[in-house]
Formats: structure tokens, C-alpha cells, sequence
């Protein structure tokens, strides 16, 4: 049957099945609480818009600026922190303008890896006496340790050893004449005065065995710096420069006390312990005993594949 437009009129149907659509419903069973469909079976296109509609209030009906989009993109400040970059870590030779950061780290270590300050005040005079030699005379063996771009820790290496001994001879009596003329004219407080009586008399006695004519290297890295990492890096490096030049053997001179345990990281390395001798210099301010140890390390020798992993 045709209206007159043309078009075929909708056809109507008795069976419920084939409901016809009207503009007020759609085909979508609604279904109960036992999952059956309702009576009509069918449920108006009405209703389910208000279900959208309430089920999207939240939505934003319109694009987001330039300024919402940078508010959305920002990260807490725990997640920011979370994500940061571990520090960079590089170790690299001296360079003249170090020097300032060498002496201040080795001025901030001097005291059992803590500020020298309570035990000598004169700063200077104590990063002069423990750094001029290998400063002035092998900077090539001085190797720096940077975090970020900063220097915070060194290894100072020796491979002359008959000329270290000529200019430490001639460097305790330099130091001795500028620490007396200092002490007079300041004067120092008495814990530094109670430092320079134990380099007098007891310096010379509390320093352990070392072999004759060998390399030997010691080193110091601020405390926030400090981790094996960092340690092993250093080591790492100078023996192989001096493996690069033909060295036998290398000594090193380490502190040792209750909460620092770092003779079994050195026997990792393949060090072996030479000598031992209790120093005395820190007695009043520190209760447990400070041992000065040496120990030597064959560089010829194999080291074990479980050093080697580490190193």
C-alpha cells in the first residue's frame, strides 16, 4: 500500500516479537532482577538518554586550553621525586682548577671521614701537608671523583716513591716552622696545640710497615658521596693506570675502625693486609680504637672471577 508521497507505509505486525519502531522506543530489553525481560520488553529511547546524560556529568563538553593541559601534565612532587635521575658519577684525572675543591674535601675528611676542624683548626696548613706533594709534583696521578659536576672525593697515587720521601723529608720541616710561628702568633685553641704535641712525639712511632720503592695511592670522598660504587670506581681506574705504565705492585693506607669496615672490601680487590698500628691522635674524641692498616696488592697476580665481576 503506497501514501501519496511514494513512500510504502510501515507495515503493523500482531506478533509481540516484531514490534514495530515508534519514535518514542528502541529495541533494548530491560532487564529485572532475575534477568527476564519486563513486559513490554522494550524500553523508551527516553529513558535512556537520562542514563547517558547521568552517566557522563563528569565529561567536559568543550577542548581544553593550553593552560589546563600544562595543570594536567605536572606531576605531584612525590612522583616528581620518585622519577628524578640517579646522580652521574664520573671519575676523571686532576685538573689545576680543582686544587680548591681537593683541599676543602680533604680538609672535610680529615677527621675519621668528618671535618677536621675539632681535632686542628688551621685548615689550610693540615690540606697543604697531606696534598702539596702529589698537587705539585704527580698531578697525572691524582684522579677526582665527581657527582653531578662536583668534586667530592679523590684518590691521590704515588709512582716515585724515592721522590715522595725527598719532599716529605724537607716538607715536615716546612710545616713544622709555619705550625710553631702560627701557634704563636694566633695561638691555636688546645685541642689543636694537643694535635701538633702528638706529631712531635708520637707521629713517627704510630705509622705501620710500608714496602720500600713501591707505588701507593690514599684516598678521601665526602660523606654524602660515599658507597661502594664510588669506591670501586676510583680503585678500578688507578690500577689500570698503573698497569698502563708498567707498576708491579701498589700499597695503600687506610683507617680503620668500629664503624668502618673496609678492610674485606679491599680483599675483594685482591689487597692483602701488610701491617697494622693503633693511632692515638683521636683518642679524645673518639671512645674505639683507629687503626692505620696497609695493605699491598700484587698487580701480576689473577684475581678471582668473583673480584672481577665487582671491580
Amino acid at each position: 500500500m503506497h501514501t501519496r508521497s511514494g513512500r510504502a507505509s510501515r507495515r503493523t505486525f500482531p506478533n509481540r516479537a516484531k514490534w514495530p519502531r515508534t519514535a518514542g522506543t528502541r529495541p533494548l530489553r530491560a532487564k529485572g532482577a532475575l534477568g527476564c525481560c519486563g513486559s513490554s520488553g522494550l524500553v523508551p529511547r527516553t529513558a535512556v538518554h537520562k542514563e547517558k546524560v547521568g552517566l557522563s556529568q563528569d565529561r567536559r563538553h568543550r577542548p581544553l586550553r593550553c593552560a589546563e593541559l600544562d595543570t594536567l601534565s605536572r606531576l605531584p612532587d612525590a612522583q616528581a621525586a620518585a622519577d628524578a635521575s640517579p646522580p652521574r658519577l664520573r671519575v676523571r684525572p686532576f685538573r689545576p682548577d680543582d686544587l680548591e675543591a681537593v683541599r676543602r674535601v680533604c680538609a672535610d675528611t680529615g677527621f675519621l671521614g668528618n671535618p677536621i676542624d675539632p681535632v686542628f683548626e688551621d685548615r689550610e696548613l693540615f690540606a697543604d701537608y697531606l696534598t702539596g706533594y702529589y698537587t705539585r709534583f704527580e698531578p697525572e696521578a691524582l684522579l677526582v671523583c665527581e657527582v653531578d659536576g662536583e668534586v667530592r672525593g679523590y684518590l691521590m697515587g704515588c709512582r716515585r716513591a724515592l721522590l715522595k720521601q725527598a719532599y716529605q723529608f724537607l716538607a715536615n720541616f716546612v710545616v713544622a716552622g709555619k705550625a710553631l710561628y702560627r701557634c704563636v702568633r694566633r695561638p691555636y685553641n688546645s685541642a689543636s696545640r694537643r694535635f701538633l704535641r702528638w706529631v712531635l712525639m708520637n707521629s713517627w712511632r704510630e705509622v705501620p710497615v710500608t714496602p720500600r720503592n713501591t707505588p701507593h695511592f690514599h684516598m678521601n670522598v665526602l660523606p654524602d658521596a660515599r658507597s661502594v660504587k664510588n669506591t670501586r670506581a676510583l680503585i678500578r681506574t688507578f690500577l689500570d693506570f698503573l698497569r698502563s705504565h708498567g707498576c708491579q705492585s701498589v700499597y695503600g693506607q687506610i683507617v680503620t675502625y668500629s664503624g668502618r669496615r673496609m678492610l674485606s672490601l679491599f680483599r675483594r680487590y685482591g689487597f692483602r693486609v701488610l701491617d697494622r698500628v693503633e693511632v692515638t691522635k683521636y683518642r679524645s674524641l673518639h671512645s674505639d680504637r683507629v687503626l692505620l692498616c696497609t695493605v699491598i696488592k700484587d698487580l701480576n697476580a689473577v684475581t678471582p672471577n668473583r673480584c672481577k665481576a665487582h671491580i
